[in-house]
């Protein structure tokens, strides 16, 4: 899914995002915090590992995603569906 990203100083980056059901919270990876401009700590929801920047996507988590949005997967007709 393509995800438009927005920082705190209005900065934004457009990136590939995965669903994850499973993970607790949001995970990118740091190059998407920098080409935000957010600079070391991190004051963010979100997480920012260097083991994502070989994949070069974020994971959509539980905190920050799913307790935003209502996600509806209809497995039988392999879609989803976000009510925003």
């Amino acid at each position: 899914m393509l995800a438009n990203l927005r920082g705190s100083n209005e900065n934004q980056f457009k990136c590939i995002v995965w669903l994850d059901s499973g993970a607790d919270h949001c995970v990118f990876p740091v190059s998407f915090a920098l080409a935000l401009g957010l600079s070391p700590p991190f004051a963010t929801l979100a997480g920012f590992t260097p083991g994502l920047e070989a994949q070069g996507i974020g994971l959509l988590g539980q905190t920050g995603f799913f307790e935003r949005y209502g996600v509806t997967f209809d497995h039988k007709a392999s879609v989803f569906h976000i009510d925003s």
